[in-house]
C-alpha cells in the first residue's frame, strides 16, 4: 500500500507539470470514441479543434478550474461521442485529458488559429504529429 502511495505521489506532480504547460501548444489525443483528435489550446485561453470527419476547425474556450480542465465551444455544435450539445461549460478531470495526450508540440503546429478549414479532412485512426506534419509538407 505505501509503495503505490509513494507511485502516486511521484506521478501527481509531473500531472500537475504537464497541466500548467497545456496553454500554448497543439495537442493530439486518441480514444476509441473520438479517435484521433488535433487541439490547439492557447495562451489566451482559446481553442481550436480538429475533429475527425470535420472540414472546419472548430473554435471554442478553455480553462482550467482547479483539478478540473473545461471547454466550451459553439451553440450549434454536437459531441457525437457524448450526445452534448455546445453552448455551455463541459468540465472533465484533468489528470485523465493529459494522460490522453499522445503527443505534444509547442505552439500551433498546424496553424489552426488562423483558418476556418481543416488542412485535410482527419481519419479517426491513430496516428502521430510527424505523419500529419509530413502531409502539408511541416
Amino acid at each position: 500500500m505505501r509503495l503505490v502511495l509513494i507511485v502516486l505521489m511521484l506521478f501527481l506532480p509531473l500531472a500537475a507539470v504537464q497541466a500548467q504547460e497545456l496553454g500554448g501548444h497543439t495537442n493530439m489525443t486518441y480514444d476509441p470514441q473520438h479517435g484521433t483528435q488535433i487541439e490547439y489550446l492557447s495562451s489566451n485561453g482559446r481553442s481550436y479543434l480538429w475533429y475527425p470527419g470535420n472540414r472546419s476547425v472548430l473554435p471554442g474556450h478553455w480553462k482550467r478550474n482547479a483539478d478540473q480542465l473545461c471547454f466550451q465551444y459553439a451553440a450549434n455544435t454536437y459531441n457525437p461521442a457524448t450526445g452534448q450539445r455546445g453552448g455551455g461549460w463541459e468540465c472533465m478531470p484533468l489528470a485523465p485529458y493529459v494522460q490522453a495526450i499522445a503527443q505534444s508540440a509547442r505552439g500551433d503546429l498546424f496553424g489552426l488559429a488562423e483558418r476556418d478549414r481543416v488542412p485535410f479532412r482527419l481519419d479517426r485512426r491513430k496516428t502521430t504529429l510527424e505523419n500529419l506534419a509530413g502531409r502539408l509538407g511541416n
